[in-house]
């Protein structure tokens, strides 16, 4: 595996530094780049999530989602947002019905 992220990153390199920042053309044109985030990238992102994400009171795992938010800008928004709404919210309402009817719930902290 590490020959192959080796030869990999050598290739890559190799790619932008022959490229020009001031060119017309970027490196992957719109539809190379959906593909290889399609194919590649967007896959991995719920399951980082799925598996990694623990949203609860006194036990927070938050790494995962700040992860993946460095990729919103990259992503499409429909896509994205998707992702949040299977993998997310659903979490985040579990941790927000179990803290709002304990016992001694508190609204002022909750709020």
């Amino acid at each position: 595996m590490d020959d192959v992220l080796g030869d990999t990153q050598r290739k890559v390199k190799s790619v932008l530094a022959s490229w020009n920042a001031g060119d017309e053309k970027e490196v992957f044109d719109a539809a190379e780049r959906d593909a290889i985030l399609l194919k590649y990238v967007i896959p991995k992102l719920p399951t980082l999530l799925r598996d990694e994400l623990r949203i609860k009171a006194k036990d927070q795992i938050m790494t995962p989602l700040t992860d993946i938010l460095q990729w919103a800008e990259v992503i499409r928004p429909s896509i994205f947002s998707q992702i949040l709404e299977t993998e997310v919210f659903p979490k985040w309402l579990d941790a927000l019905h179990i803290w709002l009817i304990q016992p001694q719930v508190s609204f002022e902290e909750i709020a």
